[in-house]
């Protein structure tokens, strides 16, 4: 089950890389149901592939998810931000941006 899961993974990585973002979240989305442990990571991913297509709902949903996994990162924070900000959400945009500034200043 874990090759499995790593290939549906790798698939979601080189479609994205790609600019195949349809294809990323298919794969994205099978490894997601496959893995027995939450992984941020693939939630992150899988946001992204679905912020690239413009459907920030689904984004925000991923990557709330990955903040739930991994507690606090910068990355996905700054990420989510961004869509928040896109969606003209600047109370929750400023909300992840500030949670960015304080655990890695590189992204203020």
């Amino acid at each position: 089950p874990v090759i499995a899961v790593n290939d549906h993974e790798q698939k979601g990585n080189c479609c994205s890389d790609s600019g195949q973002y349809s294809l990323a979240v298919t794969g994205y989305t099978v490894a997601i149901n496959q893995i027995p442990v939450p992984n941020a990571t693939l939630h992150n991913n899988h946001a992204i592939a679905y912020y690239y297509l413009g459907l920030y709902s689904y984004a925000i949903e991923d990557f709330t998810q990955a903040v739930q996994i991994s507690g606090s990162t910068a990355l996905i924070h700054h990420n989510r931000g961004l869509t928040f900000q896109l969606l003209g959400m600047a109370a929750q945009a400023n909300s992840d941006f500030t949670i960015t500034c304080q655990l890695d200043a590189q992204y203020c």
